[in-house]
């Protein structure tokens, strides 16, 4: 499965065509085991913080 990227704040789809916004990510937050979905191209993706 693939893992969310974290820019600026945002989780993005990780896929290429896609990239929207998923989720607002806190300075400081961590998560482990999260699994979003993305409405736009209709993938999940797994959130990991640290």
């Amino acid at each position: 499965m693939r893992k969310a990227e974290v820019v600026d704040g945002w989780a993005l789809c990780p896929c290429p065509g896609c990239r929207k916004k998923l989720a607002r990510v806190y300075y400081g937050a961590s998560a482990h085991g999260i699994e979003l979905y993305c409405r736009s191209c209709r993938s999940s993706c797994v959130l990991e913080l640290k």
